[in-house]
């Protein structure tokens, strides 16, 4: 507005369901509840301003949701004559943003015989990296149940102490 003594107005900033914004640097203008905004500009779930001077700066930055996986891991380990049995049922919760896969480290000398989950669409093994990824048939958010059979020569357990072979699984909060 040109010529005008005084000047106000509001602002209203909302992102995506699968973005988070962080406001970096507000100058000359103040945060504002929701019932406070115009309705003109009024959004649920928005971030409201208001502002006194034309010149007001507000800086943001967004980024991706990250999505939050724990999980509740038992691991159920059987000798038999030949070999090591290996049963690891993994209880995945996954909050804040939808995932495609899901990755386990497998130890070394760990032969994964099948894995199964409602909810997969394949698994593949990475032989280089020993890693385990569980392809889903849809993005998801929500518990997801996978179990891993694997086994172990007892041969290759011979000679050195060996640490029992638990599937760990990547990319979850871990609890100290």
């Amino acid at each position: 507005a040109l010529d005008v003594i005084r000047e106000s107005g509001h602002v209203a900033v909302k992102t995506g369901s699968e973005l988070e914004l962080t406001i970096a640097d507000q100058q000359r203008l103040s945060r504002v509840d929701e019932s406070q905004v115009p309705e003109k500009i009024h959004t649920a779930q928005a971030a409201g301003f208001r502002y006194f001077a034309p010149n007001f700066v507000l800086k943001g930055s967004v980024k991706p949701i990250e999505p939050r996986l724990m999980v509740t891991h038992t691991a159920n380990l059987v000798f038999r004559d030949e070999e090591l049995r290996v049963r690891s049922e993994l209880a995945y919760v996954i909050e804040r943003a939808g995932i495609f896969e899901l990755r386990m480290k497998i130890p070394e000398n760990l032969v994964v015989d099948s894995v199964d989950c409602d909810r997969m669409r394949e698994f593949r093994f990475d032989e280089a990296s020993r890693t385990l990824i569980v392809t889903l048939s849809q993005r998801t958010q929500q518990a997801v149940n996978v179990t891993v059979h694997a086994h172990r020569p007892l041969a290759a357990m011979a000679g050195a102490e060996q640490a029992l072979p638990i599937v760990e699984p990547l990319g979850v909060e871990r609890e100290v």
